[in-house]
């Protein structure tokens, strides 16, 4: 596994988890960085994440003040993409997360297609994102154990 799947377990319990982040550059042109953000998220909407979001609003479920201990049960859990979409202001880290490997395979070759200038890091175990970046035609650059 990558980054941020730390827990324990074997390979077989986190074999649905695919979480793909776009992290832009420190540069003088910013301008240009949200735009690319915002087409990463948009471009993962269309691969049906179980969730997206940035590092400063958070994911597309979203808290509410009105919340109890009761809601646990009875809260929408439906995914607000577009609240996501319209909270990002700033350049910041955007991630997608997959739960069906086919998804992410495609979303990662779409993001490779479409160019956006961003770095890409897949978030998944060592097999799945291998594979994730033969089927984008990405030599793997790193791993970490």
């Amino acid at each position: 596994m990558t980054n941020t799947l730390h827990r324990s377990g074997d390979a077989d319990s986190f074999r649905d988890d695919y979480v793909i982040f776009a992290i832009p550059a420190r540069s003088n042109n910013p301008e240009n960085t949200l735009p690319a953000l915002r087409r990463f998220l948009e471009i993962a909407i269309e691969y049906k994440p179980v969730n997206l979001g940035d590092a400063r609003n958070g994911g597309a479920l979203r808290p509410s003040r009105s919340l109890s201990p009761l809601n646990h049960w009875w809260r929408d859990s439906s995914m607000n993409y577009q609240a996501v979409l319209d909270g990002l202001t700033h350049p910041t880290t955007c991630s997608a997360v997959f739960d069906n490997p086919t998804a992410a395979e495609d979303f990662l070759k779409r993001i490779k297609e479409e160019d956006l200038g961003l770095s890409v890091n897949i978030s998944t175990s060592i097999d799945g994102a291998e594979q994730c970046c033969n089927h984008a035609c990405i030599p793997r650059h790193s791993v970490g154990y």
